[in-house]
């Protein structure tokens, strides 16, 4: 029992799990290692990843790192599924993340039902209670079988399963009812495999943390190490296991949103406290938009209330016309933010990609106050992007993205993202932005990762590294100005 009565405190280890099974993202096969989801290539000319990787000879889909994780891939995962790949020609015509998933169960299923059916690494929860299996998730199979479009899509994978697995008479595929359980499971308990930037990379099924329940106001988080999960607490914790909460999506969207969204992916409707007690109101204050006079720093909520005097004085003259631009702005970021999380973003930098995305910023910094959420998303999304390219000015982006998630998450409250963002604000050139500044950010930084990743992550041995060597500089400049 922890402190207080809790059964968790702040940066505990709830959960950690292998997938049962899992995926690296079909838009990332080129660029990570098929087994532990490390990039392989890198636009840093510094980085020891600037290759292409071991490609497998024989479906030439799946590249490793290192010819140790290809022969451990081959023992665990890739023997059974390796055929199927080549026999399907998935190294021309890229097969979607939820189909290798089903290749995956069926291989998994097939091998050794009874002992494969349950959680295969050693997890937290396991001493507690019964081992979780396949059989306890949850596919609302049902409710899948009546949205319109669905079956006829199911028919399709069936068929596509026929070309990998072999398979020409149609009384020998899986039933009809089995390929939608599979898809169901897979939908509405897939979790996001996200790489030490925050980037998606894969998606696995994990047995135990798919029982976690989802809140708009988590009080746990999850982060990866590889495909290894872990649920940290993120505030105190009483009652137990049934208790925790983590969040399927970011919940720095508006509510119908993250309604939608739960909806659409999980298929259920969120009923969380925060769900309950937001309001349109709520809402349209936290996403708000700029009083028109270029002279106010107030924030107008993204509302009716756009169209009466702000509190300034200033009568708008365009209120609605501003929420027209506000409701366009956020379906269309929407719809990029999930572009990049869908489809990653390659190695070499793009241009036409690039001045798409910053236009569409400016255009955002433009309407949107400056502590509007909806800036945070999309500077830290351009901020791993120049990341990822290598790019000298992503610390700007980080910096303005971290401001923002501690404005609507002041301490002590922690959360991997905004402890990412600390992190990559920080200008790696010394003779670049204030060491101030940067000492300062890093505090930030280390103290979050502490909680969120723990002092055995590489991402908080980076922070606590950056620290004590610009606590050095920090103290160095004090010295001299004694």
């Amino acid at each position: 029992m922890a402190k207080n009565g809790a059964t968790y405190q702040q940066g505990d280890l709830i959960l950690s799990e292998d997938p049962w099974v899992y995926t690296v993202l079909s838009g990332e096969v080129d660029f990570r290692c098929y087994h532990c989801l490390r990039l392989l290539a890198s636009a840093d000319s510094s980085s020891p990843l600037l290759n292409k990787g071991n490609r497998c000879s024989a479906c030439k889909y799946a590249r490793y790192c290192s010819v140790e994780c290809q022969k451990k891939d081959w023992k665990e995962r890739h023997k059974a599924e390796c055929f199927m790949l080549k026999l399907g020609g998935a190294s021309s015509v890229r097969p979607p993340v939820h189909f290798l998933l089903m290749l995956k169960i069926l291989n998994k299923l097939k091998t050794n039902f009874d002992d494969l059916m349950s959680s295969k690494s050693p997890s937290s929860l396991q001493k507690k209670r019964k081992t979780r299996t396949y059989i306890d998730l949850v596919s609302h199979a049902e409710e899948l079988w009546n949205t319109p479009g669905i079956m006829e899509y199911i028919t399709q994978v069936r068929i596509m399963l026929g070309k990998y697995l072999a398979i020409e008479n149609d009384a020998e595929l899986p039933y009809v009812q089995d390929v939608l359980q599979m898809f169901g499971k897979i939908k509405c308990n897939g979790f996001g495999i996200t790489d030490d930037s925050m980037s998606s990379c894969g998606v696995g099924i994990y047995l135990e943390g798919s029982a976690l329940d989802h809140s708009c106001s988590p009080n746990a988080c999850q982060v990866f190490q590889g495909p290894r999960l872990t649920i940290r607490a993120t505030k105190a914790i009483h009652g137990g296991m049934k208790n925790v909460r983590i969040a399927y999506i970011d919940v720095f969207v508006p509510k119908e949103v993250r309604l939608k969204r739960l909806m659409d992916g999980y298929l259920f409707e969120c009923t969380c406290p925060r769900c309950l007690d937001d309001t349109q109101q709520k809402d349209a204050e936290m996403f708000s938009i700029k009083c028109e006079s270029p002279k106010c720093a107030l924030a107008v909520p993204s509302d009716e209330r756009a169209e009466a005097p702000c509190k300034c004085g200033h009568k708008p003259k365009n209120g609605e016309v501003r929420l027209d631009r506000y409701d366009l702005l956020l379906e269309e970021l929407l719809q990029r933010v999930d572009r990049f999380d869908q489809e990653g973003v390659g190695c070499e930098f793009d241009e036409k990609q690039w001045k798409e995305d910053e236009t569409f910023l400016h255009r955002m910094e433009d309407l949107l106050h400056p502590n509007n959420p909806l800036l945070a998303c999309f500077y830290s999304m351009m901020g791993r992007m120049l990341l990822s390219w290598g790019c000298e000015t992503a610390p700007q982006y980080f910096a303005k993205a971290a401001y923002i998630y501690r404005v609507w998450m002041p301490a002590p409250a922690v959360d991997p993202v905004m402890g990412y963002a600390f992190l990559q604000a920080v200008e790696r050139d010394p003779a670049v932005g204030e060491p101030l500044d940067s000492f300062k950010r890093l505090i930030e930084a280390e103290k979050i990762l502490r909680f969120t990743h723990s002092k055995d992550h590489s991402l908080y041995r980076e922070a606590h590294a950056a620290l004590r060597l610009a606590a050095i500089t920090v103290n160095k400049i004090c010295s001299r100005n004694v």
